[in-house]
Order: C-alpha cells, then structure tokens, then sequence
C-alpha cells in the first residue's frame, strides 16, 4: 500500500465528500471497521492478503488502511451514492473497476501479496460483495449485519479457516 495512494483518497475525501452527512455515515464507517479488525483476527494465522510498505509497520499499514484508505473510500462512495436501481449497478460497478484495478496494480508492484489460495480474481468477488454491503448496511443496518454472518462463514470455509 503506498502512502501516496492514502494520501491522495484521503484528499479526494476531504474536498468532495459530503462532510455534512458524516453523522449518517459513522454507522457504516463502524461496521467497515469492525469487519475489517474482525478479519484482521481471524485469519492471523495466514492473512488472504497483506499490504506491503517499506516506511509502516504491518500494524500501522492496517490501521492506515481501515481508517483512512477505508474511511475516505467510504465518505466518497456513500456520498454520491444514486438511487435509482439502473445507475446503483453502474456506480457499484465503477468502484469494483477503480478498485479492482488498483489493487492489480499494486499486485504488480509487489505492494500486497495473497496467500491460502486469495487472488485478485477474489478481490474483484469480494468487491462485488462489499460495495452493496457497504450501501445495504447505511440503508437496512441489521439486514446487513445478518447478511455479514454467512458471507464471512462462507469465505473462511472457502479459504479453510473453518
């Protein structure tokens, strides 16, 4: 993960986000973060993937990453979110492009490695999940919430962490 990249989706954040909406958004900024962490515990042992820098310790890298890579992410996708079904599939399918091809560049770049069998053809899987998770839990908080239990059981059965 570079520090340019968060510092540059941290400067998007701040000057095109709908700051005054934070307060609507803090739930799911949470909920991202609590999945995050909960992850982070989880598969310990053998991470699905691991962000590399040469200035952050692994443990800084995370916390960069869920609060400001995930955070800014957030503020700038719920922010503009559409409501009309047509154009949420689009907008979902923009961020799943962006931030697959993001993520392949880093891959290239040797700025995150994939264990236990995770590729970047499961990141784009993931990405597809995540996006609407992300804009399901600021709309129906609980149905997300309940819907996270399976999906996280089937991806650690997948990945035998079960």
């Amino acid at each position: 993960m570079s520090l340019a990249f968060a510092g540059i989706l941290l400067i998007l954040a701040l000057r095109w986000a709908k700051w005054s909406k934070w307060y609507d958004y803090y739930p799911t900024l949470l909920y991202a973060a609590l999945l995050n962490f909960l992850f982070l515990y989880l598969v310990k042992s053998i991470p699905l993937w691991k962000y590399k820098s040469s200035i952050l310790s692994q443990e800084l890298l995370d916390l960069m990453i869920i609060f400001v890579v995930q955070g800014a992410m957030i503020m700038l996708f719920l922010s503009y979110h559409p409501h009309k079904w047509r154009r949420m599939i689009l907008y979902w399918s923009a961020w799943i492009i962006v931030f697959s091809v993001i993520e392949y560049i880093f891959n290239v770049n040797g700025r995150i490695s994939y264990a236990n069998g995770w590729n970047v053809v499961w990141s784009v899987i993931f990405y597809v999940i995540m996006y609407p998770m992300l804009y399901l839990h600021y709309r129906k908080p609980l149905i997300a919430l309940l819907l996270s239990l399976p999906i996280t059981l089937g991806f650690m059965w997948i990945f035998h962490y079960l």
